[in-house]
């Protein structure tokens, strides 16, 4: 009964504080979105980056008309030349 009731502290306690941290990236992702939709005058749903060969590109995705647009707002040239995506 004791290694239950422990178990029942450990799990309550864990939940309760890991969604405390989440509340704190969905808030800074909703003010980076929002700020972003206010930057290009549209509705953002979406950022990120890809590189490839040496090229970031970052973009932002929107709805427009019914459909979805991927629009690259920002290259760059990095060093590495391996792939990665954001």
């Amino acid at each position: 009964m004791k290694r239950f009731l422990i178990f029942l502290l450990l799990l309550v306690s864990g939940l309760s504080f890991s969604q405390e941290k989440k509340k704190s990236l969905d808030k800074t992702i909703n003010t980076s979105l929002d700020s972003l939709s206010k930057l290009y005058g549209k509705k953002v749903y979406s950022f990120g980056s890809v590189s490839y060969r040496g090229v970031k590109k970052t973009h932002i995705r929107y709805i427009e008309n019914g459909k979805e647009v991927k629009e690259v707002i920002k290259t760059e040239i990095v060093s590495s030349a391996k792939k990665e995506e954001d």
